[in-house]
């Protein structure tokens, strides 16, 4: 891989997706990229260079989509293998926004996601405008507390770290069959990315994970649950308070969301219309340029006719082919004003004689190419106006969605 700290390159930025294995680490990159790229691998796969990552050029800039292996594995080699591969892209790619990918079993986060996060969170130190917590295929039918509740767990679970409103999104589950869900869904997980800034994640402290550590913690994530249970009255009270403060953030985004699709369908408006300015403004160049080519062949003609009407008169009159009076005589101009020239070939010059100079230089001194003006406009990326890193690499991707909608149905 590349550094991006190369000079004289355009900004490259990493859109890093993290989680355990078996959590659709791989469906999520495939959902932001717009098409199937990413595969799923086994349990203690590490990442595959040329697999698990895709570069995406916006124009801009190169955005990275990383598609990293888990931490938490069955032994301790696994886990160093996996730790090696996840400081090494964060260490060549660190301006990037980070994806952290959940489970949840019955609306629950999993203790070796919680173990996970942790370990990674007290060796980066996420800035919360750089992170996002995404859980995947949230069932449809599901409680009005559902979000609320898993947000109140992790929110103990993750105690002293706090938990934004802002860095949580739940994706429901659909039919992989179903395309219109499919861009629905894209669009609302591009957005909401774009409304994250990237940041320079660097490691702060050594990423810790040890194999014969694992029972002891997951117990003592279970212990938390159940000092959860026990508490329970206290708890569903912060289950309400979050559920209310979620739906009007849920309200306020969807409105955000709105105006920016509507923005977004007038600047593809406006690009589409940039694209068939640009088309005329090729044609136009095009028939420039052939008039240009046609004048500089009458130049040559009008200049050789000169020469045959010089070489003609100089043998009619006896006079030498170097006399300056034969040339003050004719006052051609080729590119110029020729009426003095039409004139001189009109009243001095026999047809029958000069027949063959008098049809060449008639014809030529006819030709009048009349103004010829190229249109000049600045076509710049509407898209990106105003945004710059990953947001405007995101709005990038949604312009040229319908391009990934039919990879999607083709190879999905």
């Amino acid at each position: 891989m590349e550094s991006s700290c190369v000079p004289n390159k355009k900004p490259e930025y990493g859109l890093i997706i993290l989680g355990n294995t078996e959590v659709d680490k791989s469906y999520i990159g495939n959902l932001i990229v717009g098409y199937e790229i990413f595969k799923p691998c086994a349990r203690g796969e590490g990442i595959k260079s040329g697999v698990d990552y895709h570069r995406i050029d916006t124009g801009s800039s190169d955005l990275l989509v990383y598609n990293m292996p888990g931490l938490i594995e069955t032994n301790q080699k696994q886990i160093e293998r996996n730790k090696r591969e996840i400081m090494k892209v964060f260490e060549q790619y660190p301006l990037s926004i980070v994806v952290f990918v959940w489970t949840q079993v019955d609306g629950r986060p999993q203790p070796d996601d919680i173990i996970m996060f942790r370990a990674l969170q007290e060796a980066y130190k996420f800035p919360c405008t750089s992170l996002i917590f995404l859980l995947n295929d949230v069932p449809n039918k599901r409680s009005p507390t559902y979000e609320g509740r898993f947000l109140a767990l992790l929110t103990k679970l993750l105690n002293p770290m706090p938990i934004s409103l802002e860095n949580m999104i739940f994706l429901d589950a659909f039919n992989s069959g179903d395309n219109d869900t499919f861009d629905a869904t894209r669009n609302r997980l591009l957005y909401f990315i774009a409304e994250h800034r990237e940041s320079c994640q660097k490691l702060q402290v050594e990423l810790i994970v040890r194999s014969n550590e694992l029972c002891l913690l997951r117990e003592a994530i279970r212990r938390q649950y159940l000092e959860i249970e026990n508490n329970k009255q206290t708890f569903e009270l912060q289950v309400m308070l979050m559920t209310e403060a979620y739906a009007v953030f849920r309200k306020n985004q969807e409105k955000r969301y709105q105006d920016m699709m509507v923005y977004l369908e007038l600047v593809k408006e406006q690009v589409a219309t940039e694209e068939e300015k640009k088309a005329g403004l090729k044609g136009q160049c095009q028939q420039f340029w052939k008039k240009l080519e046609d004048e500089k062949g009458i130049c040559k003609k009008v200049g050789k006719g000169y020469k045959i009407v010089k070489h003609e008169l100089c043998d009619k009159y006896k006079c030498s082919k170097n006399d300056n009076e034969i040339d003050c005589a004719i006052p051609c101009k080729p590119c110029g004003d020729n009426s003095g020239l039409s004139v001189l070939i009109g009243s001095g010059l026999s047809a029958a004689s000069l027949g063959v100079a008098g049809a060449v230089l008639g014809g030529a001194v006819g030709v009048v190419l009349g103004p010829c003006a190229i249109a000049t406009a600045a076509a710049g990326a509407a898209a990106g106006a105003g945004l710059g890193g990953i947001s405007g690499a995101i709005i990038t991707l949604y312009i040229n969605r319908k391009k990934g909608r039919s990879k999607v149905r083709k190879n999905c």
